[in-house]
């Protein structure tokens, strides 16, 4: 399954999802806007969040092909 970079547009904050194709993008944002994570004190940024395009794992193997790009 593809891994699906996310960007909050209220805390800035960044994160990957592992989702299948035709799964529906994530909207609400999950992370936790203070230090300490896991106490009573923690509060969830719940903003809008956007896919971020990023380059993919891409790899020419075989004969014919160099490392350096060509």
């Amino acid at each position: 399954m593809p891994k699906y970079k996310y960007r909050c547009d209220d805390c800035g904050g960044t994160f990957l999802l592992v989702q299948k194709i035709n799964e529906t993008p994530e909207t609400k944002c999950f992370l936790t806007v203070k230090d300490e994570v896991g106490t009573e004190d923690d509060v969830r940024c719940l903003g809008s969040v956007k896919r971020v395009p990023s380059a993919g794992g891409f790899v020419l193997n075989g004969k014919g092909w160099f490392k350096d790009g060509y």
